[in-house]
C-alpha cells in the first residue's frame, strides 16, 4: 500500500511539474546593455503542432519582448497546423502586440499549413522562404477528419473563411487568393503565394526581411507606426524544456487519446476498487487530455493538482 502511494504521488508531482507556470524562455544575449541607437530584434520559433504549450510560449515572448524594448518580433514558422482555439489566441497576441510582428517561414523545407496559414496572414509582415509552403486551411476535427455533419460544417467552414479574408484584408493582402486556403485547401509554393499576394515578400535570411520592412509604415494596433532601423541585435526567444514537453501531449491527437485512456482508467477503477492507482492515474491522465485539447486554461491545470 505503500508502494502504491509513493508511486501516485511521484506521478502527481511529475505532473505538477509540468503544468506548473514556466518562467520565461531563456534569451540569447537577453539583458546586455543596449549601444545607443541599436534596435532588438526578437526571434521566436513556432515549430510543431500550435496548441496551448506554443500559445503559452508566445504569450511569454511577446511579453518578454516588450520588456527589451523590441523593434519587431520575427516568428520563425515550421507548423502542420493545430488547435483553433490556441490560433485564435495567438492570433490577438500578434494583433495586440506593441510592435509589429513578421512571420517568416523558414527554412527551405518549411510550412505554414492550416492554422499557421492564419498566424501567416494574421502578421503585419508575410514572408516565406525558397522551397517552404503555405496552405491547406480548410478545418478538420481533433483526429484529422473531415467535420461530419453537413450543416455543422459550412457554418464552420464559413467563419473560418471570414477569419481568413478580414486577416488578409487588414493587412493590405489578397483576401480571395487567401480565402481559397480555407474554402478549396489550396496550398502555395513561396513563389505562388508571392504572385497570389498573400505574403509580402520571399525571403532567404533576416537581413532582407529587415530591407524591405526598413522605411515602411505598419498598422500596431491603432496607431500607424514607421519602422526604422540604425542597427540592431537579435535576441532568440526560446521555448523552455517544460513547454517543450507539454507540447507534446497537447497534440489534439496525442490529448485525446490521453482524455479516452484517463476515462477508461477511471472506469475501471470504478469496477474494480482498491488501492486507487487506477484512478489517480486516469484523472491525471483526464487534466492532461483536458489541459491538451484547451479544455482548462494552463494555470488552472496546476491549480488542480495543488488542491488535489
Amino acid at each position: 500500500m505503500k508502494r502504491k502511494t509513493l508511486t501516485v504521488l511521484s506521478v502527481a508531482a511529475a505532473a505538477l511539474f509540468l503544468l506548473s507556470a514556466a518562467g520565461p524562455a531563456p534569451c540569447d544575449e537577453a539583458g546586455q546593455p543596449r549601444a545607443a541607437g541599436t534596435s532588438i530584434v526578437a526571434v521566436v520559433p513556432v515549430e510543431g503542432v500550435i496548441g496551448i504549450a506554443l500559445e503559452e510560449h508566445l504569450r511569454e515572448s511577446v511579453a518578454r519582448a516588450g520588456e527589451e524594448g523590441a523593434a519587431l518580433m520575427i516568428l520563425v514558422m515550421d507548423t502542420p497546423g493545430g488547435l483553433s482555439s490556441s490560433m485564435r489566441e495567438i492570433i490577438q497576441l500578434i494583433q495586440g502586440a506593441p510592435f509589429p510582428v513578421a512571420a517568416w517561414v523558414s527554412p527551405q523545407g518549411a510550412r505554414a499549413a492550416s492554422a499557421g496559414a492564419f498566424l501567416v496572414e494574421a502578421s503585419h509582415i508575410a514572408v516565406m522562404a525558397p522551397g517552404t509552403n503555405m496552405g491547406a486551411a480548410h478545418p478538420v476535427v481533433a483526429l484529422g477528419g473531415d467535420i461530419p455533419d453537413a450543416d455543422m460544417k459550412k457554418k464552420v467552414v464559413s467563419d473560418f473563411a471570414a477569419q481568413m479574408r478580414a486577416l488578409a484584408g487588414l493587412r493590405g493582402r489578397d483576401a480571395a487568393a487567401a480565402e481559397k486556403m480555407v474554402t478549396e485547401s489550396v496550398s502555395y509554393t513561396a513563389g505562388e503565394a508571392m504572385e497570389a499576394k498573400v505574403i509580402d515578400l520571399v525571403a532567404g535570411d533576416l537581413d532582407d526581411i529587415l530591407a524591405w520592412a526598413q522605411g515602411r509604415t505598419f498598422l500596431v494596433g491603432d496607431r500607424a507606426l514607421q519602422f526604422s532601423l540604425k542597427g540592431y541585435r537579435v535576441v532568440e526567444l526560446g521555448m523552455d524544456s517544460r513547454l517543450r514537453a507539454l507540447q507534446v501531449i497537447s497534440r489534439p491527437d496525442m490529448a485525446y487519446l490521453l482524455l479516452v485512456a484517463g476515462v477508461f482508467a477511471i472506469i475501471l477503477e470504478v469496477l474494480s476498487p482498491g488501492g486507487f492507482v487506477l484512478g489517480v492515474t486516469g484523472g491525471i491522465l483526464v487534466l492532461f487530455g483536458a489541459y491538451g485539447l484547451r479544455m482548462i486554461p494552463f494555470n488552472w491545470a496546476g491549480i488542480v493538482f495543488l488542491l488535489a
